[in-house]
C-alpha cells in the first residue's frame, strides 16, 4: 500500500464530529501510550511493531467475545485510517 507521510497536524473528523485537537499526531501519541501501557501489563519483551499486532489481535478477541464482528470493526477501522491518512472524510 502506498500511503502519503505521516502528517501529525491533519485533522480529520471520521466521526462527523471536529475537533481540532484530534490531529493525526495525537491519535499516533495516544495509540502508543495504549500499546506502552499494554506491554507493560502482558510483561511483553518485544519490538514496538511485534506488541502493536499483538495488541490488534487481542482486541479483536475482545470484539469476539463482546458479541461483535471484529473483522467488520477493523474494515471500519482501516476505513477510517485511510481517510485520516488522506485527509479526506470517511
Amino acid at each position: 500500500m502506498n500511503l502519503p507521510p505521516h502528517n501529525p497536524d491533519l485533522v480529520v473528523p471520521t466521526d462527523g464530529f471536529l475537533d481540532p485537537d484530534a490531529t493525526n499526531g495525537l491519535r499516533s501519541s495516544s495509540a502508543k501510550s495504549a500499546m506502552l501501557h499494554y506491554r507493560r501489563e502482558r510483561d511483553f519483551d518485544c519490538d514496538e511493531t511485534t506488541c502493536c499486532v499483538d495488541l490488534m489481535t487481542d482486541l479483536l478477541h475482545h470484539l469476539h467475545a463482546r458479541g461483535e464482528d471484529p473483522i467488520k470493526c477493523l474494515k471500519k477501522a482501516g476505513d477510517y485510517f485511510l481517510a485520516e491518512v488522506a485527509g479526506a472524510a470517511a
